[in-house]
């Protein structure tokens, strides 16, 4: 029996996203293994580290540690570089995939698009770069890297609605292409690359991504909303010293926008990490150029920390973030915090961790001048800042929001489990996008269990399982149809 149209059309998709990673696979081995002289270069700062080993690793993933499979799959695998003389050169290749199925979508309202309609689709996103290292010997080191992604969804409406109109769409551009200068032994008395200078299209980051972390969260990953393969911002200068328990840096930012907003800031940020046990930092950025309105001469004060207060109890964890805005007109006193206290039990099986976090983000005001502008946040951990895996990426960001999360983490053999619960209220019951009149702060509750596996060093995989119930605010301020939301999803990914 012939297969549907429609499937017939994800199959051509899938199988060319694979037949384009197979090529740039093939000759990135052919650079790597057939003309590489020696080891793999360094990394690429911000960018996540591909695996540098060719050989096989006893015990570095759960294939061969579970499933004895060490001799049938290699559990490291890189692609090699080429060295001459000072200069060193590494391929790069990242390959996401991701599928996820739906129930009740946007809690079974109706919307302009049709985000109800959302059943199932797919996103991938495939990066290959180009690493380039220049030892200048006492001089320290130059270093730049090259990258473009190409990244496509299909298989049906997505919960965001982003491909309505064309449900198969794809989208080839640079993400990264910044040079870097570190300092090596120049300035022996701040110690090793104390100073480094950085500029082009580069992924700059603060913390745990509260407000800095994706650069192109303002529609650079449009076409794959969920995988967001794009975080470096359009333009940055970042000049950076850190020295003896202290970092400084001075940063120039331009995002990613599509469409694009022209937004332009600089900022100061200072770190200081106090007796290994406890760190704290704080950052000052003025938004001088934008044309979004409410961005425009914003000025943002951002204050945090992180550790254990209590050196006796290791295994007690606090953090902390609590940021400021202002620009004495449309902006009035936005405020955005957090306190997370956690208590590993490290003596116990599987070494649980339990979390709580209290999270606000102020809305509402006169004409919405008191609503929280989350700038540049992301993804770096499960809920930060991404709160909740279906509210927090197809619904609502960090603006107008109250959340309770709790939180339990299990740390299996090479994989961790999360289970985690999430109460939301809206911070003021004045929406200016509301359907109707809001009565109620109650906005919804939602579980979720994401389950990551590492299978090898260079493949890794997640599952994730979720479910929203709508509250009376979800229904008055968003339109929901009352009914509860049911999302599933899987995601790979193989990095070398």
């Amino acid at each position: 029996m012939r297969a549907p149209a429609g499937t017939q059309r994800i199959c051509h998709r899938l199988l060319k996203c694979m037949a384009l990673s197979a090529a740039v696979l093939v000759v990135s081995f052919q650079i790597g293994f057939s003309v590489a002289l020696g080891q793999p270069s360094s990394g690429a700062g911000n960018n996540p580290a591909p695996v540098t080993q060719s050989a096989p690793t006893p015990g570095s993933g759960l294939l061969a540690d579970v499933f004895g499979m060490a001799d049938l799959v290699p559990q490291s695998l890189a692609l090699g570089s080429f060295e001459r003389g000072p200069l060193a050169l590494r391929p790069t290749l990242n390959q996401q995939v991701d599928g996820f199925l739906e129930t009740n979508s946007q809690w079974g309202g109706n919307f302009k698009p049709p985000t109800e309609e959302s059943k199932h689709f797919y996103e991938q996103a495939n990066q290959a770069g180009i690493d380039a290292n220049l030892d200048l010997g006492h001089y320290g080191t130059v270093f730049a890297r090259v990258s473009a992604i190409f990244d496509s969804t299909g298989g049906g409406l997505n919960p965001a609605g982003t491909n309505h109109g064309n449900i198969e769409t794809d989208n080839y551009s640079i993400e990264s292409a910044y040079v870097k200068w570190n300092s090596g032994d120049l300035v022996p008395s701040l110690g090793s690359d104390a100073i480094q200078i950085i500029g082009g299209r580069y992924t700059y980051r603060i913390a745990d991504g509260f407000l800095f972390y994706n650069g192109a969260s303002g529609g650079g990953n449009k076409t794959t909303p969920w995988l967001a393969p794009h975080n470096a911002f359009a333009q940055s200068g970042i000049l950076r010293i850190h020295s003896h328990d202290i970092l400084l840096e001075g940063f120039y930012l331009s995002p990613n926008n599509k469409p694009k907003t022209n937004t332009r800031l600089t900022g100061l940020n200072f770190e200081y990490q106090l007796l290994q046990l406890f760190s704290t930092g704080f950052t000052y950025a003025n938004v001088f150029h934008s044309d979004v309105i409410n961005r425009q001469g914003l000025n943002v004060l951002y204050w945090r920390g992180e550790g254990s207060p209590i050196a006796r109890i290791k295994d007690f964890y606090l953090s902390w973030s609590a940021a400021l805005e202002s620009d004495g007109n449309t902006v009035a006193n936005g405020l955005g915090w957090y306190i997370a206290p956690s208590y590993t039990f490290s003596n116990w099986l599987w070494q649980p961790t339990l979390y709580y976090r209290y999270a606000s983000f102020s809305g509402g005001g006169t004409n919405g001048n008191r609503d929280f502008d989350p700038l540049f946040y992301g993804m770096s951990d499960w809920g930060t800042w991404y709160q909740g895996d279906i509210l927090g990426n197809w619904v609502t960001s960090n603006s107008n929001l109250n959340s309770h999360q709790v939180r339990l983490n299990l740390t299996l053999e090479n994989s961790s489990l999360n289970l985690i619960y999430y109460h939301f209220e809206l911070d003021s019951k004045n929406v200016a996008s509301a359907n109707s009149p809001v009565t109620s702060k109650n906005l919804a509750d939602e579980i979720d269990l994401d389950w990551d596996v590492k299978l090898t060093n260079w493949w890794a995989m997640t599952l994730m399982i979720g479910a929203d119930v709508p509250g009376t605010a979800a229904n008055e301020a968003f339109g929901a149809g009352g009914q509860t939301w049911f999302q599933a999803g899987l995601w790979t990914s193989v990095t070398l």
